[in-house]
This record gives structure tokens, C-alpha cells and sequence, in this order.
């Protein structure tokens, strides 16, 4: 992903922790498939398996949102660092 990290992880968190906001979502439909895994028939293992695949993606999709915030939070810091010890970063080019 290019971009400013900063900008980008303020706004997927804007989003993400908002009420009903994506980690809302992202819970709802977990719970929706734990639901309908105590649902399924003994011996039903084919369901129960992608069941728990989905609620698996629900939490992985979560994760790499929490990743894309962390990064800017991570770049925030990384800034003020550099400001504090008055250095800019060297950027090369290939």
C-alpha cells in the first residue's frame, strides 16, 4: 500500500471503531457463524468446517485492519522521533 501511513490508519480507525462501524460488522458476522455452528447436525463436519472458516476470516480481516492502524500509529511515532533528534529520513532511489 503507498500512501501516508498516517492518514490512511486514521482513516480505516474512523471507520473501524465507529458504532456499527467495520469491527462491529466484523463481530456481528462472527458471532453469526459460531451461532450456526451450534446449529448443525452431529456428523456434519463439512459445515462446521466452513462455518469456522468464515468466523477464521471474520477475525483475519479484523487483524490486518488493526495492522493498517498500528502501521500509522507506529509511522506517528517514528515522526516525532525524528523531529525530537532533528533528522529526516534518507530516501534512496534505485
Amino acid at each position: 500500500m503507498g500512501g501516508d501511513k498516517k492518514a490512511r490508519s486514521l482513516r480505516f480507525e474512523e471507520f473501524a471503531r465507529e458504532e456499527g462501524g467495520l469491527f462491529d460488522l466484523l463481530d456481528k458476522i462472527k458471532a453469526e457463524y459460531l451461532a450456526k455452528m451450534g446449529q448443525v447436525k452431529p456428523g456434519d463436519a463439512k459445515t462446521l468446517e466452513t462455518l469456522a472458516i468464515g468466523a477464521r476470516v471474520a477475525d483475519q480481516l479484523a487483524a490486518q485492519v488493526r495492522s493498517v492502524i498500528a502501521a500509522g500509529e507506529i509511522e506517528a511515532v517514528n515522526e516525532d522521533r525524528r523531529a525530537k533528534m532533528n533528522v529526516t529520513p534518507i530516501r534512496k532511489s534505485i
